[in-house]
């Protein structure tokens, strides 16, 4: 197992123990609401503010250890940044890799 995949294995789990955490405050948060210890107002805040996390959350863990598609690597990023003998060289080599 690479190191990559093992700390994608790490991190997810850790992001599993934290979506438990969140629901088990959303519990307290109800609880809390229905025997009249929180106002309307603060509950439906929290709440929604719960939800947003959730998803959030469920979408950062169903990302992790996903490979993206790359894009084709450019092979000089700004070769306008080179000038003299370097822009030269550069020129020189990508003419050979046609030929």
């Amino acid at each position: 197992m690479s190191k990559t995949s093992l700390r994608d294995k790490e991190v997810k789990n850790f992001c599993y123990y934290s979506r438990g955490s969140l629901y088990e405050s959303k519990t307290w948060l109800t609880k809390a609401f229905n025997r009249k210890l929180i106002q309307d107002e603060d509950f439906n805040y929290f709440n929604k503010e719960i939800n947003k996390i959730g998803v959030k959350l469920n979408n950062y863990i169903n990302s992790i250890g996903k490979k993206t598609q790359s894009m084709t690597p450019v092979k000089y990023a700004h070769t306008s940044h080179f000038t003299g003998q370097a822009a030269k060289q550069m020129t020189t080599n990508d003419a050979n890799e046609v030929s």
